[in-house]
């Protein structure tokens, strides 16, 4: 990565964390209990089949499955 791309990762990335930061504060404002999650920390089985739940929200990503279908 060259030095334009590195600075442009950080700014990215920096406002990506805002934007978390933001998130988390409204959550706090409003009493609700958060946590992360990563994926680590799940059984391997449940993510997958987490992916392919999120993955099949959209019938492009199912060949052969036609709305009149659904």
């Amino acid at each position: 990565m060259n030095l334009q791309g590195h600075w442009k990762y950080r700014n990215s990335r920096g406002k990506e964390v805002v934007r978390t930061v933001k998130v988390v504060s409204d959550f706090q404002e409003q009493g609700i209990d958060w946590g992360i999650i990563i994926d680590t920390q799940l059984p391997m089985t449940l993510v997958r089949n987490i992916d392919w739940m999120l993955e099949g929200r959209f019938l492009d990503s199912r060949p052969g499955l036609a709305e009149d279908g659904v």
